[in-house]
This record gives structure tokens, C-alpha cells and sequence, in this order.
């Protein structure tokens, strides 16, 4: 077979104005991508389950404690006779009640020092690692 070299050019063209024409219907037809933010990135990839309507369950794969709120969840824990279920993925560190300056004086704040040495107490007994 014989071709000039218009033959071949306008072969080619056709067939990129025939790609760009379905390129456009397929724009026309199908919804545009959404790019995922970093939130939608990690709830998907802690999705458990989820169904319309309900809240969706999460496995959370890392639990941060500190001295402020943790003492009422170890002693829900202590009530129903339960330990946590992952010390190896649960840290604590003590950053509400801690001074920034002369860290190595006695708190001068008695609630401050409570909370301190329950979540000291709470860690050693749940066997949670403590960056203290």
C-alpha cells in the first residue's frame, strides 16, 4: 500500500481529534475527582465498619494519655475489672500540670501533683509506657 505523507498526517490527526472527542463526553459524563485531604486519608485507612445513619467505627491504633482526664478512665477500667487492651500502643506523658522551668522542684500546685503521681500509679499498674 502507498501512502503520502498527507494520508499519514491526516490519519494521525483524525485519530487525536477522535481521542480528544471522547476525552471531552467522558469529562461531561463522569463526576471530577475529588482529591482526598490527608483526614479523608486516615479515616479510610482506620475504617472498620460504617453504615448510613450510624457512627462509623474506627480502630485506633494509637492512644495518647496524659494526667488530666486519664484518671477516670483507669478507674472505669478498674470497676469493670478490665485492663487496657493495648498498653503496647497506649502513651502517656505528663503536659498540663508540668512546669516548662525547674522541672526538678515539688510542684507547687497539690492538685497539679496529684494528678502527676495518679497517672504514675495508673501506667505502673496498666503497664502503659510513661514519658515522664
Amino acid at each position: 500500500m502507498i501512502c503520502s505523507s498527507y494520508s499519514v498526517v491526516w490519519l494521525f490527526n483524525h485519530g487525536a481529534e477522535e481521542q480528544s472527542r471522547k476525552r471531552n463526553e467522558n469529562r461531561q459524563t463522569v463526576e471530577p475527582l475529588r482529591m482526598k485531604t490527608l483526614y479523608d486519608k486516615i479515616w479510610e485507612s482506620h475504617l472498620v465498619h460504617e453504615e448510613a445513619d450510624k457512627p462509623s467505627l474506627l480502630y485506633v491504633d494509637l492512644h495518647l494519655i496524659h494526667e488530666v482526664t486519664s484518671p477516670q478512665a483507669f478507674e472505669g477500667l478498674r470497676l469493670k475489672s478490665r485492663m487496657v487492651r493495648r498498653p503496647d500502643l497506649t502513651f502517656a506523658t505528663i503536659d498540663h500540670a508540668i512546669p516548662t522551668k525547674n522541672r526538678h522542684l515539688p510542684f507547687k500546685d497539690p492538685i497539679a501533683a496529684q494528678q502527676v503521681e495518679t497517672l504514675r500509679t495508673n501506667c505502673k499498674e496498666f503497664g502503659v509506657k510513661l514519658y515522664d
